[in-house]
């Protein structure tokens, strides 16, 4: 088999809306360029998106006419959390835990590598220094994001220490 058409065999096995990069799709047989070249020839095509550099997706269209849907914040959050090694924190994570109502536009991701701050389809990312170091294990997040949130109180919408723990059922 070709290495054009085992590219294009894993690009297939994709779903429409997930993120992926050379990462993704590398093996010990195949080269980043070919991998590069395949992507930007499916691109042309318009059988891919490009979101930022490196970074690629397959187009989802909406079941009710209305074209091509954006990729959702929950995959970017997911493929970006991948990347940057880093766990969701910030008022996002606070809201997906409960801790606050509020619903942030901005995507706090923790880690031990800085970034900078970047945008990827209207959904804003940017970096805190993390308390707790790289999670190996994903049920520890719940966790990390809690501790973050009783680290930086201050920054938590509306609430407490003892709000924030009471909610959590740890008071």
């Amino acid at each position: 088999m070709s290495k054009r058409r085992e590219i294009l065999q894993r690009i297939n096995a994709i779903k429409a809306g997930i993120l992926f990069d050379s990462d993704t799709l590398i093996s010990e047989e195949m080269k980043r360029s070919d991998i590069t070249a395949a992507f930007w020839k499916l691109k042309k095509a318009g059988e891919i998106r490009r979101l930022m550099k490196g970074v690629f997706y397959k187009p989802e269209i909406s079941s009710y006419g209305f074209g091509e849907l954006p990729v959702d914040k929950e995959e970017l959050t997911r493929y970006f959390t991948k990347k940057y090694n880093a766990h969701i924190s910030g008022q996002y994570g606070y809201n997906l835990l409960g801790l606050t109502e509020q619903n942030a536009q901005t995507v706090t991701l923790a880690g031990e590598r800085p970034f900078k701050e970047f945008c990827a389809q209207k959904c804003f990312f940017d970096y805190m220094k993390s308390g707790v170091g790289y999670l190996t294990n994903p049920t520890d997040v719940p966790l990390a994001i809690l501790l973050d949130a009783l680290t930086n109180i201050d920054n938590v919408s509306g609430k407490t220490g003892k709000e924030i723990l009471a909610r959590q059922g740890h008071m």
